[in-house]
């Protein structure tokens, strides 16, 4: 096996398999395959450092591997239920799990220990983020809401509401003042923190949004409608790009942060690198035997 560095460019999937993988991002060589759940993994994702993987599975546990040996180092198993997402806090000493037994949690990197839980949801929690001071953490779930917390005393803050379908994704925006909502009734929702108030929403045209990428200037939309992904302009709802070489449902789809390119994972056990521009599908990441929850770009390399 060679040398795995940080600084090289990479795509982490996560599968049904029961396994994560990471492949080189220009080649679409597997580097390193992350085994021991028990369950199926429906999320994985990169230290800030990008010296380890953090997954969330079915088996009710999340783990952090060394992205060097694939090792499993940490064990976080305190949840009762599925953990659909765990993700690192800033620094990288803390990490968030959102679990199937309607809570999420806050763990320590180090001892394992159980820091804090947010509790207030009447059905599952599928995602948790933080937000960039480390201040609040928002939650998702399958009660068709978002809640944000207080991320030090685990206290209720207030409820974002208004979808009509589980909300499976909710995320803040850099500057911490807003949270972008993803939900199953076709629709995403921008909302202000401070009051708890929706500001928009954002229409998939008939496909789940995946991916919402906001700016000053324009959002842009990565939708899916069954085998076929989408770019849509969230103003006037045209479609600018799709992207149609799955054989199933695709379930994730990404932003490249370094290129004009989109990567997406499907039910068909692949994921895909999109040209944007063309359309054109340029790579397939193949090896899972499970459909893929989850395909993510490393984080860009710094300058």
């Amino acid at each position: 096996m060679s040398h795995t560095s940080s600084d090289e460019r990479w795509v982490l999937t996560a599968s049904a398999d029961k396994t994560a993988r990471l492949f080189r991002y220009s080649t679409a060589e597997c580097e390193r395959t992350f085994t021991g759940h028990k369950g199926g993994v429906y999320s994985a994702v990169f230290s800030p450092d990008q010296s380890k993987v953090l997954t969330a599975s079915e088996d009710c546990t999340a783990r952090i591997f060394s992205l060097e040996s694939g090792e499993c180092i940490q064990t976080f198993n305190d949840h009762g239920a599925t953990v659909y997402c765990a993700v690192f806090a800033p620094g990288g000493t803390l990490v968030l799990t959102a679990s199937g037994d309607k809570t999420a949690r806050l763990f320590d990197v180090e001892s394992g220990a159980l820091k804090q839980a947010f509790n207030g949801h009447s059905a599952a929690v599928r995602s948790v983020a933080i937000s960039a001071s480390a201040e609040l953490v928002v939650t998702a779930s399958s009660d068709s809401s978002a809640m944000l917390f207080c991320a030090s005393s685990g206290e209720y803050q207030k409820t974002l509401a208004g979808h009509g379908g589980i909300v499976f994704n909710a995320s803040f925006t850099p500057d911490d003042t807003k949270v972008v909502t993803k939900s199953y009734d076709y629709t995403a929702r921008l909302f202000e923190v401070s009051t708890g108030e929706c500001l928009r929403t954002f229409d998939g045209q008939g496909g789940f949004v995946l991916l919402a990428g906001i700016s000053s200037t324009s959002t842009k939309l990565l939708t899916a409608d069954d085998a076929v992904a989408k770019i849509v302009d969230a103003e006037s709802g045209e479609c600018l790009q799709s992207f149609d070489q799955h054989k199933s449902l695709v379930y994730s789809a990404a932003f490249c942060p370094w290129a004009p390119k989109v990567l997406t994972g499907s039910y068909d056990c692949t994921a895909k690198l999109f040209d944007v521009m063309s359309g054109e599908c340029e790579l397939t990441y193949e090896g899972h035997r499970g459909w893929l929850f989850s395909a993510i770009f490393s984080p860009a390399p710094e300058v």
